[in-house]
């Protein structure tokens, strides 16, 4: 059994693991996870250690001497791995690869980047893909298609052969309910926006950095900050998500009066926005947007999320992230 399985409730992990475990009754079990979510697995008989530590002598031993053919190995919220250093990626390749039963967890249904197809499945087993590196794989090669017509390497119709047998995604609840809150920019927002732009698109060929060059002109437009002051008013314990800390929260705090918000990034500690009665997503996800995937399960107060809504670059954004279902592209979906 090889498989990845997309879903943001950890109900649908467990159930998916308990059937998975019935079904192929391992003789031992290791479950890789963060210390925090370790209780999660906790209803199981295995083993568990935090995948930062994979490499540490004293863990890869009782690892590596343990695995039989009789080994299940989970691997929680494996995108996390993706960005950490080569030598323990290789060692997890190198342990996965000999192991039967591997299943990997997380909650990313899409991808914005070839390393988030890439590494879940390179894990399970590099055969399903068929390449040796990301590099290789990001280069986006032509492949020959089962019909025999000539496509590229992400195209979905060479992807969705790949991984048929092997992906698996729970929609179940996937999105939390929340109020959207479209906005508009006025003809100056958008002069002095697009003014930033041409000048961006001179400087960096990067589209990641120019995305991040244009969201930031778009935090300092004042309807925008206006929208955020209104949207804050009279509530207590709120908090407002943007991609990046420094000054903005101090240059959106100037035009609120709501002086009590709290800002948190993307990258905080996901189950920070846990203790908050109202959380606003002020803007897309820009580097590692797979990063509020993590955050949203979290939220037990009100979710509002503002939508930027004549700006095509923000909404090609947005439907990339938000309205992008993997399988039905993939032609997975029974």
């Amino acid at each position: 059994m090889r498989k990845f399985f997309v879903t943001k409730s950890d109900k649908a992990r467990i159930d998916y693991l308990k059937k998975a475990v019935e079904t192929v009754q391992p003789s031992n079990l290791w479950i890789l996870c963060e210390p925090n979510r370790k209780g999660i697995y906790s209803s199981f008989k295995a083993k568990t250690m935090p995948l930062k530590k994979l490499n540490h002598s004293d863990h890869w031993i009782d690892f590596v001497t343990s695995i039989g053919d009789g080994t299940m190995l989970v691997i929680d919220n494996i995108l996390q791995f993706m960005y950490w250093g080569d030598g323990k990626k290789k060692y997890l390749k190198d342990i996965s690869q000999g192991i039967k039963n591997v299943i990997s967890f997380d909650v990313v249904p899409f991808f914005t980047d070839a390393s988030e197809i890439f590494y879940p499945f390179y894990f399970l087993d590099k055969s399903i893909l068929g390449y040796n590196s990301l590099n290789t794989f990001r280069a986006n090669h032509n492949e020959e298609a089962k019909d025999k017509s000539i496509k590229k390497a992400h195209s979905y119709e060479i992807l969705g052969d790949k991984i048929r047998d092997y992906y698996d995604q729970d929609y179940t609840d996937f999105w939390k309910d929340r109020t959207y809150v479209d906005w508009e920019m006025t003809e100056a927002d958008d002069a002095n926006y697009q003014a930033v732009k041409k000048r961006e698109a001179d400087q960096f060929t990067n589209p990641i950095k120019m995305y991040n060059a244009c969201s930031v002109a778009i935090n300092l437009i004042p309807t925008k900050f206006a929208i955020i002051d209104e949207l804050t008013r009279g509530k207590q314990n709120c908090c407002v998500v943007i991609n990046a800390l420094g000054r903005f929260p101090l240059m959106f705090k100037k035009h609120m009066q709501n002086k009590s918000v709290d800002f948190i990034s993307f990258h905080s500690a996901p189950e920070t926005v846990s203790k908050y009665d109202h959380v606003i997503l002020a803007e897309m996800p820009i580097v590692k947007p797979y990063r509020w995937f993590y955050m949203e399960p979290y939220i037990t107060g009100e979710l509002y999320q503002l939508r930027l809504t004549n700006n095509k670059l923000e909404t090609l954004w947005y439907n990339r992230i938000f309205k992008s279902d993997l399988r039905e592209k993939l032609n997975l979906l029974k």
